[in-house]
């Protein structure tokens, strides 16, 4: 189990972003989890969204901001054998 914050994206200028899309290998008994949050400063802090977790690849981030950054948790349940989700790519679009 583990989580990666990603650095803060610039996009140039504010306007609306479009979807979130990854790829994943998932082993039975793990989960990824994709979480956004966006705003219009180049440090995250009170003017920045909360995380909203997105409810899968290809899912609208429905945002409209200059910047944003996601942060992905991963999870494996039981053990009987240590299993690991892999998380191989990720695409945030702007429209």
């Amino acid at each position: 189990n583990g989580n990666y914050t990603s650095k803060v994206f610039d996009a140039g200028a504010s306007g609306p972003w479009g979807t979130a899309s990854w790829v994943a290998t998932l082993p039975a008994g793990t989960t990824v989890t994709v979480r956004v949050r966006t705003g219009n400063t180049a440090t995250p802090g009170s003017g920045w969204t909360s995380w909203r977790t997105l409810s899968g690849s290809g899912a609208s981030i429905a945002a409209t901001s200059r910047y944003i950054q996601y942060r992905v948790v991963l999870a494996a349940s039981g053990t009987t054998r240590p299993l690991t989700p892999v998380l191989s790519d990720i695409t945030l679009r702007t429209l």
